[in-house]
């Protein structure tokens, strides 16, 4: 009975109001978490520095990853999900040349601000598929040559091609970076008839 002392035969019924609420606030903690170890990658990645980067404890930390790899494992497998999230927006837009743009501007974009997360992808090759990945590069560069908003000639090999160009895009501070990385894109895009 609610507001009634409650019996020792009596079992409390746990408050559900409540589940909801903390499963956000686990899901939000995990968002922090990973964005930390996002920007931390490449460094020291201790639990300690990463939930004081996320602004949590040692122990949300150890909630959510039982190790510093697992933390690694989750933050490349979260980029391959958001690498796929890219490929599909830049799919699905009805303008194929702004489709080509934004996917080459948004890789370059990340490779410029998390080259070692970047880096990490590459080394460990997450379980996505690369045929679906350079299927569906294929077809956007395919769109954009039919639409004629690029040079007959340009081949997803190409776009691969000036993506690990830019991967060299690594050294010094990340304003600077992200400088050359807009430049290169502006020149690849130029060249590719997307000036």
């Amino acid at each position: 009975m609610r507001g009634a002392a409650m019996t020792s035969g009596e079992v409390r019924q746990p408050d559900t109001g409540s589940v909801p609420e903390r499963r956000r606030d686990a899901r939000e903690n995990r968002v922090r978490l990973l964005a930390a170890g996002r920007r931390l990658l490449g460094r020291r990645l201790s639990a300690r520095a990463v939930a004081a980067e996320a602004g949590l404890t040692p122990a949300t930390f150890y909630r959510h990853f039982a190790t510093r790899e697992e933390l690694i494992d989750a933050v490349v497998a979260d980029q391959a999900r958001s690498c796929s999230a890219t490929v599909r927006d830049a799919l699905s837009d009805p303008d194929p040349a702004r489709g080509l743009r934004s996917y080459v501007e948004l890789s370059f974009a990340v490779q410029a601000a998390y080259p070692e997360l970047v880096a990490e992808f590459h080394r460990r090759k997450p379980a996505c598929s690369a045929e679906v990945y350079r299927r569906d590069l294929g077809t956007i560069v395919a769109r954009a040559r039919a639409a004629r908003a690029v040079r007959d000639d340009l081949t997803p090999g190409d776009v691969l091609l000036v993506l690990a160009a830019n991967r060299g895009v690594t050294s010094g501070t990340p304003e600077g970076r992200a400088a050359r990385s807009r430049r290169l894109a502006d020149i690849a895009l130029a060249g590719w008839g997307l000036g």
